[in-house]
């Protein structure tokens, strides 16, 4: 019936100051840049963006900012990594209440890509790395990327804007195959 059932714009709960690694001079500035949205279990929004390198969690109901995880205005202590991720992709809640995503990590130095699963303590907010994956060599999607997790347990990795463009690892982190396309073309 085209009416509103939801509305939520970030400029009504974030700072343009919030941003990273974007200059605030420049005639086009893009300080949030939302990239995915996961409906968690509880039925509230968790929200990627990448130019906060923040996930924010979103009240269904009053669109109020439950939790910030990452970024300037983080909440969560990290526990295994002494890494935050950042310009993410890919938020997403697996069936045993981890999150995955794809870490782009455009602020690392030096530049590298990773795939994250965190265990995430919302009640003493504790953010625990219990996985991660990191291509050898390094790679570095600067932009783009996913992370999928299958039922038997295999991850894909999309890397991004790279080569290779696509990586398929066992729970144990080892290679069952990869994906490489011709030049200047990548996947999302």
């Amino acid at each position: 019936e085209k009416n509103l059932v939801f509305q939520w714009r970030s400029w009504d709960h974030f700072k343009i100051t919030d941003c990273s690694g974007q200059n605030l001079q420049a005639h086009y500035i893009d300080p949030v840049h939302m990239n995915a949205l996961e409906v968690d279990t509880d039925g509230n929004i968790v929200l990627s963006s990448r130019h906060l390198s923040e996930i924010t969690k979103i009240d269904r109901n009053t669109g109020d900012i439950i939790w910030r995880w990452g970024g300037k205005n983080n909440q969560f202590t990290f526990v295994g990594d002494t890494l935050q991720f950042t310009y993410q992709h890919a938020i997403r809640r697996l069936p045993n209440g981890h999150f995955t995503l794809f870490d782009n990590g455009n602020l690392h130095t030096p530049h590298f890509s990773r795939a994250l699963e965190y265990q995430l303590d919302q009640q003493n907010m504790i953010a625990t790395t219990v996985w991660q994956y990191r291509h050898q060599p390094l790679l570095y999607g600067a932009a783009t990327g996913y992370v999928q997790r299958f039922d038997d347990g295999s991850t894909l990795i999309d890397w991004g804007q790279t080569n290779p463009n696509l990586t398929l690892v066992a729970p144990d982190s080892s290679t069952i195959f990869e994906a490489t396309f011709p030049t200047g073309v990548y996947t999302y």
